[in-house]
């Protein structure tokens, strides 16, 4: 049998054919019914590609509410996040300064679609002063301040050396009194910030009116969420928790701090901590890596601590100060490390450093008992023939090393050198 044999129907010759003239009336190249849905036409759908996005709340918004714009604003930072498309990919909220500050009492975060989302004040400054005499007078000749008012959240940190590479040694918290041209007065009146200090101003205000909800929780795996130039005050919670979570430049008031969740890294930058109840700063549960740079723990309690440690955590300390409080760094098991560079510890805590596997390098430390260094007690016999000291001869600072003369391990005083802490948290963590 042979093959059969087909051939072309010329065009315009039989039943579904297709023919310009029919089906490309507007003659655009394309088949007119391809560019409508249900009778729409293709211009009224979005298209779906991966992009950026900025979104607005703002709690006075009248406009559309579809949050491209101040005035379009959501009236709440969760209307804004369950928003987000699927398509969307770099996230950032822009939240404005409502009538009351109130912007909802809980947030959560569940939109495993996104990449990276970042939640921000409308203004914040973060900066040097300028040399001044007055009391509270916060001088930059080179800032705007025209975008901050009165009643706007201030906080002022002093340096031992310079400025952001040096410990904290002094601090100030205050409300904006006045705004001035290239200055605003604040309500402290007896420090003056001026050259070696630096200001931290946050407009945007999350108010929890003590409520017991997590303001902003993100339960998203693996996503990176920053919460950047905001205040969160009075919750009887934590302000901020989650998987991983970055905070920067943020006021954290009378709340019960930041926490990360199991085997997730926190980080916290140029942050404040203003503590009146009886938790803590910050904290990790479980294998945590917890990195604090230049920022400021300070309370009024004799329980609080700044920076807390659970099992298998690990805590790097930069740059930060620390007052008022119970305890400044505390780690609960012995499988916890602290490691603290170049901060300082006031007089007004009741211990510096507490726990286990402490470290404390070019740290001021003038704490009652400025360190407790636990140990897990007991010993390793030997380690391939070699006979090891006990742990309990070990103090706060030292580390297990090879005897001079190789005959053995002895504890040592770390001397410098190695891996830069912070990289080797985020390689090893």
């Amino acid at each position: 049998m042979s093959s059969p044999t087909f051939r072309p129907i010329p065009a315009g010759s039989g039943t579904g054919d297709m023919t310009k003239a029919v089906y490309d009336t507007d003659d655009d190249g394309k088949v007119d019914s391809a560019k409508t849905l249900d009778g729409f036409d293709s211009a009224d759908f979005a298209s779906r590609t991966a992009s950026d996005l900025t979104l607005y709340v703002y709690e006075d918004a009248t406009g559309d509410a579809d949050g491209s714009s101040k005035a379009n604003g959501f009236t709440t930072l969760q209307a804004a996040i369950d928003a987000i498309p699927d398509v969307a990919q770099n996230v950032t909220i822009i939240v404005c300064k409502g009538s009351t500050n109130y912007l909802g009492q809980t947030t959560t975060i569940q939109k495993a679609s996104v990449k990276s989302l970042t939640i921000q004040g409308e203004f914040y400054a973060y900066e040097a002063c300028d040399a001044n005499a007055v009391a509270g007078k916060v001088v930059d000749a080179n800032a705007d301040f025209s975008n901050f008012a009165v009643g706007d959240r201030v906080v002022c940190t002093h340096y031992s050396g310079t400025v952001g590479s040096s410990s904290i040694d002094d601090y100030f918290y205050a409300t904006i009194t006045e705004v001035g041209e290239g200055y605003v007065q604040t309500s402290e009146e007896t420090k003056v910030p001026t050259t070696g200090w630096r200001y931290l101003i946050n407009q945007t205000v999350f108010d929890g009116n003590d409520g017991w909800d997590i303001v902003i929780y993100d339960l998203t795996p693996d996503l990176p969420t920053q919460t950047l130039g905001l205040s969160i005050i009075n919750v009887n919670a934590q302000a901020i928790a989650g998987r991983r979570p970055y905070v920067n430049r943020c006021i954290i008031y009378d709340t019960y701090g930041i926490s990360t969740n199991p085997e997730q890294g926190l980080i916290i930058d140029s942050a404040v901590f203003i503590l009146i109840n009886d938790i803590g700063g910050v904290y990790t549960w479980g294998p945590g890596t917890l990195i604090v740079r230049r920022s400021l723990f300070a309370g009024n309690s004799r329980i609080a601590s700044g920076a807390f440690i659970s099992e298998l955590g690990r805590l790097y300390c930069y740059y930060s100060g620390f007052f008022g409080l119970h305890v400044s760094l505390d780690s609960v098991a012995s499988t916890c490390n602290i490691y603290c560079s170049t901060c300082y510890i006031d007089s007004t805590c009741t211990y510096g450093a507490y726990g286990y596997n402490i470290t404390l390098d070019n740290c001021t430390n003038n704490a009652a008992t400025p360190v407790t260094n636990l140990t897990s007690g007991g010993s390793i016999e030997e380690w391939d023939g070699q006979a090891l000291p006990s742990i309990d001869d070990a103090t706060g600072g030292q580390v297990l090393a090879l005897k001079s003369d190789k005959s053995g391990l002895e504890f040592a005083t770390v001397s410098g050198g190695g891996m830069d802490p912070i990289v080797a948290a985020l390689i090893f963590g």
